[in-house]
């Protein structure tokens, strides 16, 4: 008999949707390809120049951040544009229920610049979709693995406002040690066995999908 519980998986190649969500409303739509589907990740790869939609702030860093906040939290004046991602190749490694997705991204000649560490709720996913609830917080790490907290006031900001929730920052403290510890000890995606990975020449930059402008 079939495994209920165990999800269906995406072949090498599909093309998917990420849907980013704050306190349950849309905020960005990314077309992906997917390069691993299994028990241990789902990683997905984003071409460079990639077209997405998106109502997230642009040039945010250069906005105070409570004023920062204030706009992210108004709803009624969240406007969808068409953008495109930067010149750079990245891929989103995510294990399976997991408070953390880790990224690594390389330059558009595939130089490589940096992991990231995007703290967030475990992605939940549909037919073609997954749905990710980003959590502000972040690591970047360096390629010596030299490692710097990311965002930790806009983090604050959002749960003294409460649109992170308590429960969502014990899951985030939960998980801190954790991640550090695979970049210290260079395990998981640390261990720069992805370092060299490069897609098919084949791969076309993915289209955004007509229902890309609701869950």
């Amino acid at each position: 008999m079939p495994n209920l519980s165990e999800p269906k998986r995406w072949s090498v190649g599909t093309k998917i949707l990420q849907q980013d969500v704050l306190l349950g409303r849309l905020t960005s739509s990314r077309p992906e390809t997917v390069v691993r589907d299994d028990a241990d990740y789902l990683i997905l790869y984003t071409h460079p120049n990639a077209p997405y939609r998106s109502a997230q702030l642009v040039k945010r860093y250069l906005i105070p951040v409570e004023e920062r906040i204030d706009r992210i939290l108004d709803f009624d004046n969240w406007q969808f544009e068409d953008r495109r991602s930067g010149d750079y190749h990245l891929i989103s490694i995510s294990p399976p229920d997991a408070w953390y997705s880790i990224w690594m991204i390389w330059s558009g000649n595939w130089e490589f610049r940096t992991w990231y560490v995007n703290f967030q709720s475990p992605y939940r996913r549909t037919d073609n979709v997954i749905i990710v609830e980003d959590l502000t917080l972040d690591i970047k790490v360096d390629p010596d693995l030299s490692w710097s907290w990311k965002d930790e006031d806009e983090f604050a900001e959002m749960v003294r406002r409460g649109a992170i929730t308590t429960d969502q920052v014990s899951a985030v403290e939960s998980v801190k040690g954790e991640v550090i510890e695979l970049i210290e000890q260079k395990r998981g995606p640390f261990d720069y066995s992805w370092k060299n990975w490069r897609p098919p020449e084949d791969w076309p930059v993915p289209e955004i999908p007509k229902e890309s402008d609701h869950i």
